[in-house]
């Protein structure tokens, strides 16, 4: 191909891309699958030939490299023991159950034994990026349930990048996979963690304080940091999209790793829509028949299995059924690491072409499917609540079982957190109920002697449980302004006279939608907060100004 062949086809991608894109964002679905659905529709059209198809694979790899650069600067090991025991307990199990299910499904469908653990290793992933969006904009991110999801499906990033370092250091066109192999792997994978970690310790503090005075010379010292040492791991027989995460990892704990991101984050977003966009283009419909039975398989246990898996498990940690269900369906589809995983797996021969075929239907029908569920959560919770009570195991330890016994005319505080805290200690201890839904912090109050209950304000049963209809002043320190108005329409609603409600959020617009829903008092903590700073500042002033 001549090079003005290149930049015609490559603005055509573009031109077929944008506005697709921009359809699913309106559809509310991820922008990932818009690239995928150009490259099917520009399949056949653009980079044909054999040499513009290695051109694309080429782009396609530095999009995935410089995609696991920036997860390998975000990624901590401190954040993983920060999600907590939940989050690392249903993080674990699901994968598990979820492979080992899934290996029964895919060797019943015909897989050999090695293309079948991959299959079933790659749906176990689901994306962090779509949920954290969809949680996002339904202002549910410090909910119960999208605390625990968030968590868990950082248990899982990490999990996903292990499982493309052994995938990738294995990979070959055996059926069988030697046990020296592994360990030979895992030696290279040791010496390339202990040079990451003496040069993050020793080198790069110095190096990138000296790089950061001059924009132009961190921003590509940056990019050659990542593909060099991408090349490294190539030469030792890793992949150079793992090593371009070891290189991210290396400088995770630099001061300029958030600078980093923000100057790579662009130059990513592109080379990784030409990977989705090539991974379109690469669907074989002469192979629909042939995929079609596994792809409507394993999307329905996708869809329906894995958030079932969940749901049992954060039920036998004692969680609602609701708080389960909802974080059961940030599971209820595949992410892209799951198609990096599978590609990784079709370079060392060890999956067909048509496999990665049916894990790309099996995204496609899964981000769709499971954007709306989590979109429509509520709802779909209520219409199927009867059916999972029905099939619900009975002697579930719930966590949320603490009752008040007896309590009248007392004072409730929703969040203990930061101005809670404040709160908490100006009311008497015996005529207080405090509600929250951090484990830890619940058990530490609970020994301190407090009146506590564990648990989701949005859900009836917390209510119920803190005896909130009896109080006579209900304050919520939650921002979270979905959950205020589940406590104020509760509280309407109630026959008994209706206690008093201060509630806090973070926008004049909500402010109104509290006050109209019954709230008494609506504080807006950043207003206050202003208005002390502006007090203050008067008074230095007046001071000064009498000096």
């Amino acid at each position: 191909m001549t090079a003005i062949q290149i930049f015609q086809e490559i603005t055509a991608l573009l031109v077929v891309t944008v506005p697709i894109a921009l359809l699913f964002r309106i559809l509310r679905q991820p922008i990932i699958l818009g690239y995928i659905f150009s490259g099917i529709l520009l399949s056949g059209v653009v980079f044909t030939s054999f040499e513009g198809k290695e051109f694309l694979e080429a782009m396609s790899k530095i999009g995935i490299t410089l995609l696991l650069f920036l997860l390998g600067l975000e990624l901590k090991f401190s954040e993983l023991r920060a999600v907590g025991r939940v989050a690392i307990i249903t993080g674990i199990g699901q994968i598990c159950f979820t492979v080992i299910i899934g290996m029964f499904i895919t060797i019943a469908l015909g897989y050999e034994l090695v293309e079948a653990f991959i299959i079933s290793l790659s749906i176990t992933f689901s994306s962090t990026i779509v949920i954290v969006k969809l949680l996002s904009d339904k202002k549910e991110l410090n909910t119960l349930h999208g605390k625990i999801s968030v968590g868990f499906l950082l248990v899982q990033d990490f999990c996903a990048i292990a499982a493309l370092v052994l995938l990738s250091g294995i990979g070959s066109n055996n059926s069988t996979v030697n046990s020296w192999e592994v360990l030979f792997l895992l030696a290279k994978a040791f010496f390339m963690f202990a040079v990451i970690v003496f040069l993050s310790q020793n080198v790069f503090p110095r190096v990138v304080r000296i790089l950061s005075a001059n924009n132009e010379i961190f921003f590509v010292s940056s990019i050659a940091w990542a593909f060099g040492f991408a090349s490294f791991a190539s030469v030792l027989g890793i992949t150079t999209e793992i090593g371009g995460f070891l290189a991210g990892l290396a400088l995770a704990n630099s001061i300029q790793s958030t600078q980093i991101l923000s100057k790579v984050k662009s130059l990513r977003d592109f080379f990784i829509l030409i990977f989705f966009v090539s991974l379109g283009a690469s669907l074989s419909f002469g192979s629909m028949n042939e995929i079609l039975i596994p792809s409507i398989v394993l999307s329905a246990f996708v869809l329906f299995g894995n958030p079932i898996i969940v749901i049992i498990i954060l039920r036998s940690l004692g969680y609602t059924l609701k708080t389960g269900f909802k974080s059961g369906l940030s599971v209820a589809q595949i992410s892209e690491f799951s198609l990096i995983l599978a590609m990784v797996g079709l370079e060392g021969g060890r999956i067909k072409p048509e496999s990665l075929s049916m894990l790309t239907v099996v995204a496609i029908v899964t981000f769709v499917i499971s954007s709306y569920m989590i979109i429509h959560s509520e709802s779909l919770y209520n219409y199927i609540k009867p059916l999972l009570l029905k099939f619900e195991k009975k002697g579930f330890d719930d966590k949320q079982e603490s009752t008040i016994e007896s309590a009248s005319n007392h004072v409730v505080l929703v969040g203990i957190h930061r101005m809670g805290e404040s709160i908490l200690n100006c009311i008497p201890r015996d005529d207080l109920i405090l509600v929250d839904f951090d484990s830890e912090k619940v058990e530490n109050l609970k020994e301190k002697g407090f009146k506590v209950v564990f648990g989701d304000i949005s859900e009836q049963d917390v209510l119920e449980r803190a005896k909130v209809h009896l109080a006579r002043i209900v304050i919520s320190t939650v921002p979270t302004v979905s959950d205020n108005l589940v406590l104020a329409y509760y509280l309407s609603s109630q026959k008994s006279v209706k206690p008093r409600l201060i509630v806090t959020t973070h926008s004049e617009k909500d402010k109104l939608d509290l006050i109209n829903a019954g709230a008494d008092e609506v504080i807006l903590p950043y207003q206050v907060a202003g208005e002390f700073v502006a007090s203050r500042l008067r008074d230095m002033l007046d001071i000064s100004n009498k000096q």
